[in-house]
């Protein structure tokens, strides 16, 4: 139960690390740019406390939805090329 609370953690501090990198980027903010760095560097200092079996179940994680991600994008281009060239 201890490690899959620890995945979890883990999960969010990515999702918080990308939310915070969007905000950084994002024109037109009713608020300082310091707000979303100040979480962004906080969210990468606390990754590290984390236990070990969370991390590396963690970047397994990132790495296997990232390779699904980008495998689907690639068949979904080939088969509109299929469908596009048979017409």
């Amino acid at each position: 139960m201890l490690s899959a609370a620890a995945v979890s953690n883990f999960a969010s501090l990515i999702y918080y690390v990308f939310v915070n990198a969007s905000a950084i980027k994002m024109k037109g903010a009713h608020y300082p740019r310091s707000i979303p760095v100040i979480g962004l560097v906080s969210c990468v200092i606390l990754i590290p406390f984390l236990g070990t079996d969370a991390l590396l179940s963690g970047i397994v994680m990132v790495i296997a939805v990232t390779i699904a991600f980008y495998a689907g994008k690639r068949l979904a281009a080939i088969r509109w090329r299929r469908l596009t060239h048979n017409r």
